[in-house]
């Protein structure tokens, strides 16, 4: 058979994470101060001056001399798989070695397994060997009948390097890897063949065919199954991390902001061999049955928030990852509302709210359900308020998680103390007149109204006008009103005087009189009303020049003077006559204007005498002879 050779030198990455071991790993042998198997009970045993602490490409490495060097793993069941991939690091440190029997120059034994043969007894065998081009990997499988089926490497191998090799085989085919790369495949048409003889690392353990390994062995493995490309090209790329022993988490829990009531997760990926265990904690306290790669705190509280972490673990170690701090978002709400307010106009109100919740709260004020604009704090000022700003007012306070608004609303209510636009005013009336005094007033409603005279209150005159039927006397003088609110309360001034007048009226009215010509009269009159009192006395309805006193004086009268007299009595209410008139009699004595005269007549004779006389009709005669009364002689003719 020929074999083209192909050199490719492939450097492992530097990469820092290691690779989660596959599936089916049934034997681990990491060379780390001992030939143990961290994947099963199989352990090696280190022979010939075999050591495990050298350094390795992973940690610490097995160190094979070429010559006495090996490790032996008494055969189990569990090192016979049916299928298999055998993967490791190697370096080696010579080309040659010591070798025994019929073994080729060239040759070293990296894993073996022999089968039930003795000649062509490769059950498995990963090995170097040197051809015409150089050193090659090499991986042969026989069957139980000696059939063998083989292929190699294209990288050449060089001393001092350290490659990664990794040898399948399948149900029907076999592959070999080196540096993650599938150099070489080929199908096999037998089953796979083992005997009851040990698993050999560095060495075939028969001394008639034997080339002991000369160099470093790391990190081998041996799985139950054909490993894909993925697999092997991850084990190649995590290079000096190798496949993950000790736990290593890879995805911390992360902080977390949920809301109350919600559900918070943590989620932690981890690599490591074997089995994780999960332990969660909050604030440094276990979790009871929290042992999962997620921890969910359903229906999260206050008293939840706080640090939470995992401590991962396996067989190799311990990690806590890094804190992960849950942080509750509480909705707002509201603790003490604000309160309704009562204030008079000019005055300064401040509404304020206390609010709970997460942090940072934001607050904005309404009116009437309005945004009041730039009023975003914890308390509302309104400086010297006036009845415009009365209203309900309320503040949606909210933060990252909602809102809430406070309720009830506040109401502020704006009081207007009482104040008078028109006050009442100054009346003058007549006795017997209907008064009204009015007052126009403004003020927060309702308003009260208590009218007063002299400074005490009238009963029952509590109306915007005071009513006052008929009045007298008695009821002149100062009226004001007291108006009220809730406010307060407010005086009309000054007062409104009420000026009663009373028309004039004679109490004692002129009496006539007769006397005689040449007497003095004297007329006069009482008389009340509101002062003062004017007087104008009149003859036969004719006002007599300056008789403007209470009493009417005439001196010396005569017959002229006679007549009817009253007075006519006038103030500021009016005037009134006195009634009935007063008559003047002025009585004349009688006189003779035309005396009898002497007569001489002859006896038998008929004789008048005759009289003319003047004086107050009517006048009487009473003719006499001698100085004796003439019986019925009362004519002005005697006969």
């Amino acid at each position: 058979m020929g074999f083209v050779v192909f050199l490719v030198l492939l450097l492992p990455s530097a990469v820092a994470d290691c690779f989660p071991s596959s599936s089916g790993l049934v034997g681990w042998w990491p060379g780390d101060g001992n030939a143990n198997n961290i994947a099963g009970t199989n352990n090696g045993t280190l022979q010939g001056g075999a050591t495990a602490n050298a350094t390795g490409m992973v940690s610490s490495a097995f160190s094979f001399d070429g010559t006495n060097a090996y490790v032996q793993i008494t055969n189990s069941a569990v090192l016979q798989p049916t299928n298999f991939t055998v993967e490791c690091w190697v370096r080696f440190t010579s080309l040659d070695s010591a070798g025994l029997g019929g073994s080729p120059a060239g040759d070293q034994y990296i894993v073996f397994k022999q089968n039930t043969r003795t000649a062509n007894f490769e059950g498995f065998d990963l090995d170097k060997t040197r051809t015409a081009s150089g050193d090659v990997f090499r991986l042969i499988v026989s069957s139980s009948a000696g059939v063998s089926a083989f292929i190699q490497s294209s990288t050449l191998i060089s001393t001092g390097v350290w490659y990664h090799v990794a040898a399948l085989r399948g149900s029907n085919f076999m592959q070999l890897y080196v540096n993650g790369q599938l150099e070489r495949q080929t199908n096999v048409a037998f089953a796979q063949n083992y005997g009851n003889l040990p698993l050999y690392f560095g060495s075939t353990g028969q001394a008639f065919w034997d080339h002991k390994l000369k160099g470093n062995l790391d990190e081998v493995s041996l799985y139950n199954r054909a490993l894909s490309s993925n697999e092997i090209a991850g084990v190649y790329t995590a290079s000096v991390a190798g496949k993950c022993k000790a736990v290593n988490i890879t995805t911390q829990p992360q902080n977390q902001a949920v809301n109350i009531g919600s559900n918070a997760t943590f989620t932690v990926s981890a690599t490591g061999f074997g089995n994780l265990a999960y332990r969660w904690q909050f604030n440094s306290t276990n979790i009871v049955g929290a042992s999962n790669t997620s921890l969910v705190v359903a229906n999260v509280q206050a008293t939840n928030a706080g640090n939470y972490r995992v401590v991962v673990t396996n067989s190799f170690s311990s990690v806590t990852s890094a804190v992960a701090v849950l942080t509750v978002n509480v909705p707002p709400f509201v603790t003490v509302v604000p309160t309704n307010q009562t204030v008079l106009t000019g005055a300064n109100v401040n509404f304020s709210v206390s609010a709970g919740g997460t942090s940072p709260l934001n607050y904005q004020w309404r009116r009437s359900g309005g945004a009041m604009a730039g009023q975003t704090n914890a308390t509302l000022s309104l400086t010297s308020v006036t009845t415009n700003d009365a209203g309900s007012y309320d503040v949606v306070v909210s933060n990252v998680t909602g809102s809430v608004t406070s309720a009830p609303p506040a109401v502020l209510t704006v009081n207007v103390l009482p104040f008078i636009t028109v006050a009442p005013t100054n009346q003058t009336v007549v006795a017997e007149a209907n008064v009204s005094f009015n007052v126009s007033v403004g003020g927060t409603a309702p308003l009260n109204y208590q009218w007063r005279k002299g400074g005490v209150g009238l009963a029952g005159q509590t109306n915007t006008t005071l009513s006052l039927t008929s009045v007298t006397t008695n009821d002149a003088g100062s009226y004001d009103v007291v108006v009220s609110n809730v406010a307060g309360s407010v005086t009309s001034t000054p007062p409104a005087v009420l000026t009663v007048n009373v028309p004039p009226f004679v109490t004692v009215v002129p009496t006539n009189q007769t006397v005689l010509a040449g007497a003095n009269v004297n007329f006069g009159v009482s008389a009340g009303g509101t002062l003062p009192l004017s007087y104008q006395w009149r003859k036969g309805g004719v006002g007599l020049v300056g008789q403007t006193n209470p009493t009417l004086s005439l001196i010396n009268v005569t017959t002229n003077d006679a007549g009817s007299y009253d007075v006519v009595v006038s103030n500021i209410a009016g005037s009134t006559t006195s009634s009935p008139p007063a008559v003047l009699t002025v009585n004349v004595l009688p006189f003779i204007t035309a005396a009898p005269t002497n007569q001489s007549v002859l006896a038998g004779a008929n004789v008048n005498f005759n009289v003319s006389a003047g004086g107050t009709a009517p006048l009487n005669l009473q003719w006499r002879k001698g100085g004796g009364a003439l019986a019925n002689q009362t004519n002005t003719s005697l006969s």
